[in-house]
């Protein structure tokens, strides 16, 4: 039976840092499937390539914003820093050369960005500087990216000792979202250059880097140390190939805690270190035996997960010598898992040391998920020679892992080509199907919690119309009762609000730091105009306003039917600690006639919960400004779902800052903006509906979604790089006759170094599509920082609107996102979307709302 999954496969694999889902699910084992992503950019004889002779000579400090050009060829002399929170951005094609006589390293300093993105037809290429035919493994030192990430040195913080210079050294802290740049269709030649007996570089080095740091297609080659080592952090990566290292092919210490998907190593004998049981595919420790800033209490553990991966040892069974023994190598705590994946031609596959890392294994911290290994000796091997049930234990508990001890490599195509190796997997082959992403989804999920379903439609809607019962698209003549229960000043403590009494907001109403507010279902809440009612919720406050489908809660105008209109009362503000993109990640929010503080760096709180709840007639304007209807400033968490927002003044919904989450949310017949993000929001949003009134947009340029990172440009400290997926939004423009108020913008609009991703969603009707406004967010869509993917724009007068002057071929990116522009807003084919007192969003049978296309399917 197969079971169909749309486009949010590709979603959770496209979601690069920013979600908490990575990996990409695929029907094959090991690091391939037909298709091989190594193609066009890979090189596995570099030795006799001929590359052009540096012009350029890079040395000393970097410490502006610098770009290396394809035109030119660069030399790296001694250790060059990148510093002063400076980018160093590379052009694809560029070729960098390392010194051999100086050890030519490349060390990117903690708040510094390398955004190396080449492609695959223009991979960026760091190599020696020696003549082809005499390079080889050590020619120069490699690079080094120093982040902002949590590692488990003593207070956070690690230093590369013995060979930096101890000031630029420093690396680690507690952003585990850091973003050091992109490193994308990148290969690393030679690198390895040893400084002294203790210190010798690896390929890349990776020391608390953040999971903002975008690593994909990725190739070290002859690396005389390990090609790929993570001390700490939390970054993630894709597309990794080491070929022919010395030592280690993956190496994770000092608590390192991503995920990687997609790895190849092949080991070449002859070049591995002659130290027993030295060199590994796969090394993991929590803490090194030798580095006085770690100890077996140092948090956190190394913990990750490593799936889709191929370690291919030599081309004939265990020949390799004792060398060579273990593919999987952990010790020292460390607790890392591999799903789907194979090992070839190792004496063991998972070898184990210590008795704490004994026990990771036997209390399931340890997963071995739908692997196959294939010409190994063991399965598992342990330090403890008084531990003999290791492998009983493999065939009882790890059922789903296959174990062939006859060596063969007909499963991949060509491994050993030595001009060039073919990694595929032939269809023939047991590695072609079988893979498993359950286990591994289930167990990311109840560490860090699931918020994506995963559903076949395009839009907010599928068959189901979600805004029945509790919805309201005619409030203006809706009868509400008299308010009776006068609410002032500052509530503290518990309080609880009940259906039998019906509630007025007399100014700005505030409940107090530590304080709960439980609204019952049913209960009505007015907003006087004449005292702009408002309710605001301080940090350390929580609201339970918990309604249901037929008995919602309500927050309206206390004016009579007919004469409810926009801006009649305040509406809600909830304030959070979460980080927001200000100075010390805090910020204030002007609008009140008290200033309210938000943000910080503190622990996570729970803002309490939303649930079938509508909001009517908001935004009154304090300072000549207005408020949204709901405003969310940087708030870590709050359980939001059902939520309506009519007749607002300012925006609908707002978040600055926080990551706080929502589903099945409704924007109508706002002002402004129905979805406005900024100051660094990095939540998720699933199930969003918009419809404006075409004459309702008095505020200027009022667009559908608006996304910001920080209203002045040049600040940065948290991007806003939020998730939306599966989102309506209806503008103004039923067709091109309509008449519409001329404030209409966009139905996107995205500026100021905005990095959001916006999935399987639809937007229809307003004079401009979807907007890019300047070079930053046009860079971020480029580097795949802001995705687009799988979305409909319909009966727009221009889909795809760009800065003046810009190069970037906005149509091109759209395409390649698998997006699709109509013509006319009909072409959609939703039941009834103009129909403003009764709308009805639900897609036609024939609509291609419903139609999602076939290279987007991965059928399991």
């Amino acid at each position: 039976m197969k079971r169909i999954v749309v486009l949010f496969v590709v979603l959770l694999g496209v979601l690069e840092a920013n979600c908490e889902q990575f990996f990409t699910e695929v029907p094959f084992i090991g690091a391939m499937g037909e298709r091989n992503w190594a193609s066009g950019w890979t090189n596995f004889k570099p030795v006799t390539q001929e590359y052009p002779a540096a012009n350029n000579e890079l040395s000393g400090v970097i410490s502006t914003n610098t770009t290396l050009y394809k035109q030119n060829t660069y030399l790296i002399k001694g250790n060059v820093y990148i510093t002063n929170n400076a980018t160093l951005y590379i052009e694809p094609g560029t070729i960098i050369r390392g010194d051999f006589e100086t050890k030519g390293s490349l060390i990117v300093t903690k708040g510094c960005k390398l955004r190396a993105l080449g492609t695959e037809k223009d991979p960026i290429v760091f190599t020696s500087n020696k003549p082809a035919g005499q390079r080889n493994m050590g020619d120069w030192g490699g690079i080094i990216i120093l982040g902002k990430s949590k590692t488990n040195h003593k207070g956070g913080i690690g230093t590369m000792e013995g060979f930096l210079d101890p000031k630029l050294a420093v690396y680690g802290g507690t952003n585990t979202e850091d973003d050091s740049g992109v490193l994308k269709y990148v290969r690393i030649e030679f690198p390895g250059a040893k400084f002294n007996n203790k210190n010798e570089l690896n390929g890349i080095t990776l020391c608390g880097v953040g999971s903002g740091t975008i690593m994909e297609n990725i190739q070290v080659t002859f690396s005389n140390d390990d090609s790929f080592e993570f001390f700490g952090g939390t970054v993630n990566a894709k597309n990794l190939l080491s070929f022919k290292c010395v030592d280690d092919d993956f190496d994770v210490a000092n608590g390192y805690c991503g995920k990687l998907q997609f790895g190849i190593a092949v080991k070449d004998p002859s070049l591995t270190e002659k130290d027993i049981t030295s060199s590994r595919a796969i090394e993991a420790d929590s803490y090194a035996n030798d580095d006085p800033n770690a100890n077996q209490d140092s948090k956190p553990l190394t913990s990750c997960e490593f799936s889709n991966f191929s370690l291919i040892s030599v081309e004939k069974a265990n020949t390799g010598g004792k060398q060579l023994e273990q593919a999987v190598c952990q010790s020292n705590n460390a607790s890392i898992s591999l799903y789907n994946s194979t090992i070839i031609g190792y004496r063991y596959a998972l070898f184990i040391k210590g008795f704490d890392t004994e026990r990771n294994l036997m209390d399931g911290d340890i997963e071995l998920e739908n692997n196959i290994f294939i010409g190994c000796s063991n399965p598992i091997g342990s330090s403890n020679t008084a531990n003999k049930d290791f492998n009983s234990w493999f065939v009882i508990n790890s059922q789903s892992n296959k174990f062939i001890k006859t060596y063969q490599l007909t499963d991949i195509t060509d491994p050993f080509n030595q001009q060039y190796p073919i990694f595929t997997t032939p269809k023939t082959s047991q590695l072609s199907t079988g893979a498993n992403f359950e286990g591994l989804i289930v167990a990311d999920s109840l560490r860090k919690g699931t918020f994506f379903d995963r559903v076949k439609y395009i839009g907010a809607f599928g068959t189901t119309d979600w805004t029945e019962k509790w919805s309201n698209f005619t409030p203006k003549t809706t009868p509400y009762p008299t308010g009776n229960t006068p609410v002032t000043g500052t509530l503290s403590g518990v309080i609880n609000w009940t259906k039998d009494k019906v509630y007025i907001l007399k100014g700005v109403v505030t409940l107090a730091t530590g304080s709960k507010l439980n609204i019952a279902p049913g209960t009505i809440i007015l907003g006087e105009s004449a005292s702009k009612g408002t309710l605001v919720i301080s940090t350390n406050a929580v609201i339970n306003a918990v309604g249901t489908a037929n008995q919602p809660i309500v927050f309206t105008s206390d004016k009579p039917i007919d004469k409810r209109k926009e801006g009649d009362w305040g509406g809600i503000i909830i304030a959070g600690k979460a980080k927001v993109n200000g100075t010390s990640y805090m910020s204030t929010f002007e609008n009140l006639p008290t200033p309210l503080k938000y943000g910080w760096d503190g622990k996570a709180e729970h803002s309490g919960n939303l649930k079938f709840v509508r909001i009517e007639f908001a935004g009154a304007k304090f300072q000549n400004v207005p408020l949204s209807g709901l405003t969310l400033l940087g708030l870590s968490s709050i359980d939001m779902a059902y939520v309506q927002v009519s007749y607002a003044l300012g925006n609908s919904f707002e978040w600055s800052g926080g990551k706080a989450n929502a589903k099945h949310i409704i924007s109508y017949a706002t002002n402004d903006d129905d979805f406005s993000i900024n100051i660094g929001y990095s939540g998720f949003v699933q199930y969003a509906l918009a419809l404006r009134d075409p004459q309702l947009a008095e505020l200027g340029k009022a667009n559908g979604f608006e996304s910001v990172s920080h209203p002045n440009e040049s600040i940065n400290y948290v991007n806003t790089k939020a998730l939306f997926s599966n989102i309506t939004i209806v503008g103004p423009k039923q067709n091109k006759s309509s008449q519409f108020n001329q404030n209409f913008n966009c139905a996107l609009f995205l500026s100021k170094n905005s990095a959001i991703s916006i999935y399987n969603s639809i937007f229809i009707g307003f004079p401009k599509g979807l907007q890019l406004d300047g070079p930053k967010v046009e860079f971020n869509a480029q580097s795949n920082l802001l995705n687009f993917r799988n979305n409909v724009i319909a009966g727009c007068d221009r889909a795809l609107i760009t800065s003046p002057n810009s190069e970037f071929n906005i149509n091109q990116w759209f395409i390649d996102g698998k997006n699709r522009n109509l013509p006319n807003s009909t072409d959609v084919k939703l039941t009834a979307p103009f129909n403003y007192a009764k709308p009805n969003f639900v897609p036609l049978p024939d609509s291609p709302l419903l139609k999602i296309p076939s290279e987007l399917v991965t059928a399991k």
